[in-house]
C-alpha cells in the first residue's frame, strides 16, 4: 500500500459516523451510559442521520477521548 492510498483511508475512517449501538461498543460502554453522556453535555452531540436515526463521527469522539485523557 502506498503511502497516498494509507492516508485515504486514514482520513476517511476519520470521518466516519457509527450509530449509538456500534459506538457504545467501540468505548466498552452499555448505550445507556451512552446516553447519559450525551444528556451531560460534556459528550460530543451526535448528528441526525434522519428523522429518528442520529450518529456520531468518530474524530469528534476520538478528539474527546483525548481531552479527557480515556482511552477506547
Amino acid at each position: 500500500m502506498n503511502n497516498l492510498t494509507h492516508n485515504t483511508i486514514e482520513i476517511v475512517s476519520k470521518l466516519r459516523i457509527v450509530r449509538a449501538a456500534e459506538l457504545a461498543n467501540l468505548l466498552g460502554i452499555s448505550q445507556t451510559s451512552l446516553w447519559r453522556w450525551r444528556k451531560s453535555g460534556d459528550f460530543p452531540q451526535p448528528i441526525a442521520l434522519g428523522a429518528r436515526m442520529v450518529g456520531w463521527k468518530i474524530i469528534d469522539v476520538e478528539a474527546w477521548l483525548d481531552a479527557n485523557q480515556l482511552a477506547a
